[in-house]
C-alpha cells in the first residue's frame, strides 16, 4: 500500500518480501503469545464458555507486549493493540460459531 500511496518512501533494499518476512515473523510471535497467555487465562472452559471480550482484550494485551519488550518504538502499539483485539476477539466468534455447528450436526444425526 506504502508503494501505491507514496511509492518515493521506498528506501532500496525495502522490498514487499522482506516487509512480508517480518510481518510473518511479528504475527507468529504475537500470535503464539496470545495462545499462551490465554490458554493460561481461560483453562478449563469449553469454548461455548468463553468471552469474545475477553480473547480480544488478551488478542491487545499479547500484541501490545511485542512493541514493549523489543526494540521497536512503542508507538506500534497505537497500530498493532486494536489488530490484535479484533484477530483475537475473531478467532474466539469464529470457534465458537464451530462449535455451535457441530453440535446442531450430532443433534441432527441423533
Amino acid at each position: 500500500m506504502i508503494g501505491f500511496f507514496d511509492p518515493d518512501s521506498i528506501d532500496p533494499g525495502e522490498s514487499p518480501i522482506l516487509f512480508a518476512r517480518i510481518g510473518a515473523l511479528i504475527g507468529f510471535i504475537v500470535g503464539s503469545t496470545f495462545g499462551v497467555l490465554f490458554s493460561f487465562a481461560e483453562a478449563r472452559k469449553r469454548i461455548l464458555n468463553l468471552s469474545v471480550v475477553r480473547a480480544g482484550l488478551w488478542g491487545a494485551i499479547a500484541s501490545s507486549l511485542f512493541p514493549l519488550l523489543t526494540t521497536a518504538t512503542d508507538s506500534m502499539i497505537i497500530v498493532m493493540a486494536p489488530i490484535g483485539a479484533v484477530l483475537g476477539a475473531t478467532s474466539v466468534a469464529v470457534a465458537k460459531r464451530a462449535e455451535r455447528i457441530q453440535a446442531r450436526l450430532m443433534s441432527a444425526k441423533l
